[in-house]
């Protein structure tokens, strides 16, 4: 009897694994084994209790520990990637690269490998994962496979005693697949075959990145798709030490440096939650992971989030906050989160709130808009919805928002400040009639007149300094008011308003005592050249303000079309008619949605969810 060969007989490299990965993840130093035959491989299994099989490295996280008594094994060599065809039946090792079995069959009048071109890996990481393309799966072929169990014995499992389903397959633990049986299909038309490879290439040269990537990260599911599930928390471009989810699909990740394990599922976890708290979907990885602990992570089930919305106030605006508040809470609900309601009268802190996990505020007008809300948030730590106390309280006062608007050359009207206490109250001698005279800090258009004759100026003064010590006198211009939304720096689309009155009044937000208000989006009677330059000074006015988390930018485009700042409102209104959702939906977003998005991108700036961006 010829006796086994030593161990140090078998092909062994130190490496490390992020050597051996498509994603060059993984610090940590291993000894590589590459057995020549079932013998060694056999011999392998009796000397070291812990064995993982390694395929092409292309959906593998690896570890940032050195593992060096772990036995860690490729099948490369010639005898794991045998390649035989008999009576449209294909018989092939595990070790063979998914390139090259598409390749042979092709070039055999074969197109059942056909969607796996361009797929990098083994046939036996292939299988393990049920991997596949465009409606396609490697089980959907297979006949049979060849596995080894740990105690030497060769096992053949038919494809209908092997459970698997979309993107897995469950074999016998710590067995290793050394072959499997399909059944092929001739090519029927090849002209069209090579016009299909020429499309899937095409593809996959336009949606798929370039640079060290592990394919898709997470499964798609029956009814959605990850790739859209992320991009719609706005993660597209989204850049982590080394990492960058690609902005060209965002289930791919893009890796420029060998990095960290434990950082690429600290991303990987930040992603999956980022999902959970907009869409209640838990996204599985379809990457495999060396070590257990970043498996258990994972598949890991996250808790709902609790968000108390707070609304009421005591502003002529109460009665808008409470309806706005409701509206979030129920679309809140809608949207699988667990929500409370606080009406808090006095800008104070209860002992509900100094409890929130996270504050959503809508409380037009008075301390919930103008800042000192979120300044009592900011001082206790509790994170918030939308922008902070230094934006709100900028953004509140018009007469400070114009100062930054002309220190920034954002376009606006021309404007003077009028103080109540002031000796002179006659028309400004510079400007022209007509002008607007407002109520610098109000919202829902209170306290706003437009003047037209010399014998409205006292009047409309009068009706502002029953609202505030100053107010602010703008020069008229005649156009087509509309608005923009701004969430996560992003805008959405224009909406015109086109109303019965004078100008957007309350009775034209709420009432419409005088006739209902009509709101187009897009506005059909401009052009989109002057709806993109609107939507990119929506964009500067955010930046320069810092209200980039949330506000709204009303414009109005003279006619000249030429767009012109109006105001901002970093408290929005939030009800059914309210201008934000309105917009949101015409871009496919609905309200729950709209609201999760906002919790989203709150719980990333507090760092309820990390990592942050580097």
């Amino acid at each position: 009897m010829i006796p086994p060969p030593p161990i140090d007989a078998i092909p062994c490299v130190t490496t490390s694994w992020a050597e051996l990965t498509s994603l060059k993840v993984g610090l940590g130093k291993l000894q590589l084994f590459r057995p020549e035959n079932i013998d060694q491989l056999i011999l392998l299994f009796k000397n070291f209790s812990d064995v993982f099989i390694l395929g092409g490295g292309t959906n593998l996280i690896g570890s940032d520990v050195d593992h060096f008594e772990r036995a860690v094994i490729q099948l490369s060599a010639p005898e794991f990637q045998n390649f035989e065809i008999q009576d449209d039946t294909l018989i092939a090792g595990a070790g063979i690269s998914l390139a090259r079995l598409a390749r042979e069959t092709l070039n055999k009048g074969y197109d059942s490998f056909l969607n796996f071109i361009g797929i990098p890996g083994t046939l036996g990481g292939a299988l393990f994962g049920n991997a596949g393309a465009h409606q396609s799966a490697i089980f959907d072929t297979l006949i049979e496979v060849k596995i080894l169990h740990p105690d030497g014995t060769i096992e053949t499992l038919v494809k209908n005693k092997i459970s698997h389903g979309y993107r897995f397959a469950k074999f016998p633990e710590k067995s290793v697949l050394i072959s499997a049986v399909f059944q092929l299909q001739k090519t029927k038309n090849q002209a069209q075959i090579e016009h299909q490879i020429n499309e899937l290439k095409n593809w996959r040269n336009t949606f798929q990145p370039k640079g060290f990537t592990a394919g898709s990260v997470f499964k798609n599911q029956p009814h959605f798709s990850a790739g859209k599930l992320i991009e719609s928390t706005h993660l597209k471009n989204f850049k982590f030490k080394s990492f960058e989810i690609s902005p060209l699909h965002a289930n791919f990740i893009v890796n420029h440096a060998p990095a960290s394990a434990n950082d690429l599922v600290d991303l990987m976890q930040f992603i999956r939650y980022s999902v959970y708290l907009q869409h209640t979907i838990e996204l599985q990885s379809e990457l495999r992971s060396v070590e257990k602990e970043h498996l258990i992570m994972l598949q890991s089930e996250f808790q709902k989030l609790t968000i108390t919305v707070v609304y009421g106030g005591h502003s002529s605006e109460r009665e808008i906050s409470i309806k706005s508040g409701r509206c979030v809470a129920q679309a809140l609900r809608d949207a699988h989160f667990n929500v409370k309601e606080v009406d808090l009268p006095r800008c104070e802190l209860t002992d509900e709130l100094k409890n929130a996990e996270l504050v959503f505020p809508v409380l037009h007008g008075g301390f919930g808009e103008n800042g000192n809300f979120q300044a009592l948030l900011e001082n206790a730590k509790i994170p918030f919805v939308g922008s902070g106390s230094a934006a709100c309280k900028l953004i509140m006062n018009k007469i400070e928002t114009k100062k930054v608007l002309d220190a920034h050359g954002i376009p606006n009207a021309a404007w003077v400040r009028i103080a109540k206490d002031s000796q002179d109250h006659s028309f400004p001698a510079h400007m022209k009639l007509p002008v607007v005279v407002k109520a610098p800090n109000e919202g829902s258009s209170v306290g706003v007149s437009i003047v037209n004759t010399p014998e409205e100026w006292d009047a409309a003064l009068k009706l502002a300094f029953q609202y505030d010590d100053e107010a602010l006198v703008e020069a008229f211009i005649d156009g087509i008011e509309v608005t923009c939304g701004i969430i996560d720096g992003k805008p959405l689309p224009l909406i015109e308003l086109r109303f019965c009155g004078k100008f957007y009044d309350y009775d034209a937000k709420y009432t419409y005592k005088n006739g209902a208000t009509q709101y187009l989006c897009p506005p059909p009677d401009i052009s989109d050249e002057i709806q993109a330059e609107t939507q990119k000074i929506a964009v500067e006015f955010a930046k320069a303000c810092n209200a980039e988390p949330l506000v709204r930018v009303d414009f109005i485009i003279d006619k000249a079309n030429k767009p012109f700042v109006l105001e901002g409102n970093a408290i929005p209104g939030f009800t059914d008619t309210s201008l934000v959702p309105k917009s949101a939906k015409q871009s496919g977003v609905e309200f729950p949605e709209l609201c999760a998005s906002l919790v989203t991108q709150a719980a990333r700036r507090f760092n309820l969810i990390t990592p942050s961006p580097k």
